[in-house]
């Protein structure tokens, strides 16, 4: 049917089943099947053969792919430099080789400002990829079950907006590397991954993350690094290691966060200093409520609630000059507050800091080598001696 087309014509495929790959050399083509369950292309081949694509395209511009699935291809849709398109309704599955590569959809080669949306990616090697693609919208998919990343933007792939998206099953929900920047995030849910839910490895920062869900997944909820950040109104709850964590993460602003239930601690900061973090939530986590190491300096905590965790409220290792103001810090079974090696010069102001039933006495811990001012703080008690019996020195003073 292709053959004969002109630019900026639409074909219409009926349902059934079409053995080949369709390769698309126009401008403005539509391909729109009858259903993404009847309307089916499945070229012959092996699925490992890297050139055996479902749909495939380079160098062109408004096109329009909707309502087929695709299944049993290396690529099943594959866009070598293709603006302003849309892929919409897409169920592809099966693409890629186990224990390889192969990608359900591929956007590469400064594939800019396309919509992929309502595609369901099931089973494939990598659900969604983009490679040095930028300005693309990508909302209200399902990339499930895949075998490596989810979705997954990398070289450059800048300037996209990731929205509704449901990411699970996968081995990392939604992961960003290689200067893979100012990209934004707002309102997906990714749960039940084997690694990471929402991994941020890129240099320099710049995203965006407004409510997202990532819950249940097999190691951090969200793992951010770089700079020039906003994390705020996500969920981090059930993770088999922390809620969120920042490493090598500055000049970031965390803002109403809830991480519960954690298997680690609920916020975890290392090498992360000059970020502002303010109301947010870390209850009933298996260790930690905050943990601060490895040179975190100079940050930020006001109005946060760091209520009932198993370990510590706040541990702070090896770091200085951070600022706690009006924070609620009670019932963590371990110390509210605790300081261990060369943290120095960090400031507790104004924070309600109330001890578990289980240990009424573990207040406040200081096994620094460092002099702490913790008087301007709330204790529940105004009695002097009281609020002493739960302050405790190992090293330093207080």
């Amino acid at each position: 049917a292709l053959s004969s087309v002109n630019t900026n014509d639409s074909v219409f495929v009926f349902a059934g089943t079409y053995n080949e790959t369709v390769v698309i050399t126009q401008n403005g083509i539509s391909i729109i099947g009858a259903d993404s369950g009847l309307t089916i292309i499945d070229p012959i081949g092996d699925s490992t053969v890297t050139t055996l694509y479902g749909i495939y395209a380079n160098g062109l511009n408004n096109l329009r792919i909707a309502n087929l699935k695709i299944f049993d291809c290396y690529s099943g849709i594959y866009f070598d430099n293709i603006d302003t398109s849309v892929i919409e309704n897409i169920f592809i599955q099966n693409c890629g080789k186990n224990g390889g590569s192969g990608i359900g959809v591929y956007l590469t080669n400064g594939s800019c400002s396309n919509t992929i949306s309502n595609c369901y990616v099931f089973k494939n090697y990598y659900g969604i990829s983009l490679n040095n693609s930028a300005y693309n919208l990508l909302y209200g998919n399902s990339v499930i079950s895949n075998q490596f990343y989810g979705i997954y933007a990398y070289n450059g792939s800048s300037f996209n907006y990731f929205s509704n998206n449901r990411s699970d099953s996968n081995n990392t929900g939604i992961y960003t590397y290689q200067n893979s920047d100012t990209n934004t995030f707002i309102s997906n849910f990714v749960n039940y991954n084997q690694g990471h839910g929402i991994r941020l490895d890129s240099n320099n920062g710049c995203n965006i993350l407004t409510n997202n869900v990532s819950n249940y997944n097999n190691n951090h909820g969200i793992s951010v690094n770089g700079f020039n950040n906003v994390v705020s109104n996500n969920i981090t709850n059930y993770n088999s290691w922390s809620g969120i964590v920042f490493s090598s993460s500055s000049n970031n602003t965390f803002l109403s966060n809830t991480a519960k239930n954690n298997l680690q601690k609920g916020f975890q900061f290392s090498q992360s200093s000059n970020n502002i973090f303010t109301n947010n939530v870390a209850a009933t986590n298996n260790q930690d409520g905050i943990y601060l190491g490895n040179n975190s300096n100079g940050n930020y905590f006001a109005e946060n609630s760091i209520v009932g965790n198993n370990e510590k409220g706040i541990y702070l290792d090896n770091v200085s000059l951070n600022y706690f103001a009006q924070n609620d810090i009670k019932n963590n079974t371990d110390y509210q507050i605790y300081l261990l090696n060369s943290s120095t010069s960090d400031t507790f102001i104004k924070n309600n800091i109330q001890t578990s039933m289980i240990n009424p006495s573990y207040a406040v811990y200081n096994s620094a080598a460092s002099i702490f001012d913790m008087k301007y703080n709330y204790y529940n008690t105004t009695d002097s001696s009281v609020i002493s019996s739960k302050i405790n020195i190992a090293g330093g003073s207080i």
